[in-house]
Order: structure tokens, then sequence, then C-alpha cells
């Protein structure tokens, strides 16, 4: 990861806490329409954009100003994550298929989020400590550096 990979990271972890009504671990992206279906409630999770979204689906709204349909892909190139850090961050949140030898890293995340709601405040910030948690794990002197000019 480089300097603005680490600088998109810390974009994406900042307005995951800005628009919290926004972040579903569960779906990439989707609109009020599908969720309303899906859901039931669901159009109170919505942001004033209409859509929710991962940690996948933010990164690629924040980088390329539009929703893609293959975040997964298009995020982990964004964000410079090799194959298993993106499944580990990406993933974080399903319990099915979570294992400690696999996501062990994101266990206290994992957990965690379990027992928030999506679209709170609180959820959100489980969902940017997993964020802050992959930064530290794969790039911590650069995140150190990347601060401090900031």
């Amino acid at each position: 990861m480089n300097k603005e990979q680490m600088k998109l990271a810390l974009r994406v972890k900042k307005h995951i806490l800005k628009e919290h009504k926004s972040v579903i671990m569960d779906y990439f992206q989707k609109t009020a329409v599908f969720l309303k279906g899906l859901l039931g409630s669901g159009a109170r999770y919505m942001a004033s954009c209409g859509t929710v979204g991962c940690i996948a689906g933010h990164t690629c709204h924040i980088a390329d100003g539009k929703w893609s349909n293959k975040s997964e892909d298009r995020a982990t190139e964004l964000l410079g994550l090799n194959w298993l850090e993106a499944k580990k961050l990406f993933y974080f949140s399903f319990s099915e298929y979570n294992s400690r030898d696999y996501f062990g890293a994101y266990e206290k995340e994992r957990v965690a989020l379990r027992s928030c709601k999506p679209g709170t405040k609180a959820y959100a910030k489980v969902v940017a400590a997993a964020i802050d948690r992959c930064i530290e794990r794969n790039y911590k002197e650069k995140r150190r550096r990347v601060e401090e000019e900031d």
C-alpha cells in the first residue's frame, strides 16, 4: 500500500463514521428498494443518497464517485491489499466464513459487530475499527507518517 492508498483507507473510515446509516457489512451496495423488500424496515438504514454498502462498496464510491458491480475486486486494487487481506477485511462480519485460523485477526470486530444494529453509530465504529486493524496489520509505519502529515 502506498501513501495514496493509505489516505483512501482513512477517508473511507471517516466517511463511514460520518454516514453511519449507509453502512451494512452484509451487502456490497444495495438500493432502498432492494433493502425494503429484504429487510422490511431497511429504509431507515438509508443514507441521503439512498444506498448502503460495506467497506468495499464505500471505497469504490469514494474513489471512483460511483458504486461498482465489482466493488470487491476494485476496492482490493484501490486499497493495495492482497487477496487474503482483502477477504479478511471485507468478510470479517460473516460468521459462516469466519474461523479463528482464517479471520482470527478480526475476531474482536466480528463479535462486536453482532451486538450492534446496522445503520447505527456503534455499528459504524466497529467497521471503522476493522479498517484501523487492517491498516495496523499491514501498514503500521506508513499510517503513522500519513497521520503526522495531515
